[in-house]
């Protein structure tokens, strides 16, 4: 966030203004470097931080032009470059990668057919998931920020007696329906750093060869040789041929059993085959419902060695059986909408008494059209939000490609010296009709 309070210039955030060095290369905010991208000579670069600048001035020039118009001679401004002129946030969120706030709300524990979710970011690599199903770390498995393919950790197992293991997910999960009966999506990325024979990357229950006998069932899976992953347990055995292990990097997993019996492999989103041997439609949790990763249940052998990120358990089929999909660009989340929500601004405190205000805001039809002063609703207070008075938004052009401009000027508020903004929404609905607000400033 950054005001402007008469003549004078704060900056409260990460206000950026991109500048030309004296030979020619883009610096920084600071001017003190250079982009990671720079090349003396180069012709191209990322040009994003550019365009936020480009947006930052262009809503300080529309608030100025509308202060002076009205004599308002104070204003605050705020981009949204950071969460610092924001206090709350009711059914919205700040996007911190697209610098806008949007009615889209990315929840880090799934959806409701999310069984278990583990990020692997915290210490504990706890279960995200709803279900909070507990994780034990066994050996010296731990988080490690040596290898992440989201965020900044996964899972690190050293082929030595590490492996995670957590409780009967049928027992921690009573309100969704038997997630292990049914269908099921197992998926999760996996940079193996070396393998001996079987090295396990997951087993649920017991993994085929449970001691004395051949129940209860369970579900295994892992390289069995250099090209072939063995997907098995007492129901029976499927064998898939896979790319020969790749030490060092990222690949995506994914193992689905769709409602028609059938169970699918996907490596790095590619069809890699299916059959209907294991687990048919056994419960793959059986009487014994402990989850191991990295480990063979039941013995606790045959170690992975490497890194596992983003591990997801899911009581549904999300994907389509047969079909090659692309790979998750980004850790599991998933949006939620609210047909309203609203946010208001960190108190300002203006130097004196306030009786009138203006606001200009920018911002952009993510999908559908927003109608202002219905489905973007925006209201001010001087007397730090006991009052608010609601603004008469009205279009103000189009400030750059898909970013629209709104301003509302001459609003008399109730006297006082606490400047604030909400701004509210309507008829909001997933990728029906979605608003971000990119910047927002007041005039007093």
């Amino acid at each position: 966030m950054s005001g402007i309070v008469g003549s004078k210039l704060n900056i409260r955030g990460s206000g950026r203004v991109a500048k030309l060095g004296t030979d020619g290369q883009v610096l920084t905010s600071s001017g003190a470097g250079k982009p990671a991208n720079y090349e003396a000579g180069a012709t191209s670069y990322d040009d994003d931080a550019v365009r936020d600048d480009i947006a930052t001035l262009a809503l300080h020039q529309a608030t100025d032009a509308n202060a002076a118009k009205y004599n308002l001679v104070n204003t605050n401004v705020d981009q949204y470059e950071d969460s610092t002129g924001v206090a709350s946030f009711t059914d919205c969120a700040r996007n911190e990668a697209g610098e806008y706030v949007s009615t889209a709300v990315s929840s880090p524990t799934g959806d409701d057919n999310t069984v278990i979710l583990l990020h692997m970011e915290d210490t504990g690599l706890t279960d995200s998931s709803q279900n909070a199903i507990t994780t034990t770390l066994n050996g010296d498995t731990a988080r490690s920020s040596a290898q992440a393919k989201f965020g900044t950790y996964s899972a690190h197992f050293d082929g030595t007696g590490d492996y995670l293991s957590l409780p009967d997910i049928n027992a921690n999960d009573p309100e969704v329906t038997t997630p292990t009966t049914g269908v099921f999506t197992i998926d999760c990325w996996i940079n193996q750093t070396s393998r001996s024979a079987s090295d396990r990357f997951f087993c649920f229950g017991n993994d085929g060869t449970p001691a004395g006998g051949t129940s209860p069932v369970g579900l295994a899976m892992s390289y069995n040789a250099a090209t072939t992953i063995n997907m098995f347990n007492t129901a029976g055995s499927n064998v898939f041929t896979y790319p020969s292990v790749d030490f060092g990097t990222w690949h995506h997993f994914a193992v689905m059993r769709a409602s028609n019996g059938t169970t699918y492999n996907w490596y790095d989103g590619v069809n890699k085959g299916s059959g209907t041997g294991a687990p048919g439609s056994a419960n793959i949790v059986g009487a014994d419902g402990t989850v191991f990763l990295a480990a063979r249940s039941g013995s606790t052998a045959e170690y992975f060695t490497g890194y596992i990120d983003e591990f997801r358990f899911s009581n549904n089929e999300r994907y389509t059986g047969g079909v090659a999909f692309t790979p998750p660009t980004a850790a599991y989340t998933t949006d939620s909408f609210s047909a309203t929500g609203n946010y208001v601004s960190t108190a300002t405190t203006a130097n004196a008494s306030v009786t009138s205000m203006g606001m200009v805001i920018t911002y952009k039809n993510a999908y559908g059209t927003n109608t202002l002063n219905t489905d973007i609703v925006a209201e001010v207070s001087a007397d730090s939000g006991s009052n608010y008075t609601t603004c008469v938004l009205e279009a103000a052009g189009t400030f750059s490609t898909g970013i629209l401009q709104a301003v509302a000027n001459d609003v008399t508020v109730t006297a006082g010296t606490g400047i604030q903004y909400r701004i509210s929404f309507a008829n909001q609905s997933s990728e029906s009709k979605e608003a971000y607000i990119y910047g927002a400033s007041l005039m007093y």
